[in-house]
């Protein structure tokens, strides 16, 4: 995607019933980011949730 930097990523890095779930945290200087997410498997489906805070 791009000629972009990759941050991070996270798959599965959920705890407790959300072990499934992917979590990361970044702290990011300003700037324009792009966030990308997808599931394990091709067909696969699922709500994505995106948080984020500005201090």
């Amino acid at each position: 995607m791009g000629n972009g930097i990759q941050i991070g990523s996270d798959d599965d890095g959920g705890s407790g019933t959300s072990s499934y779930n992917s979590r990361l945290t970044v702290t990011l200087n300003a700037g324009t980011y792009f966030v990308s997410a997808g599931t394990f498997g091709d067909g696969d489906f699922g709500d994505f949730r995106l948080d984020v805070s500005v201090s």
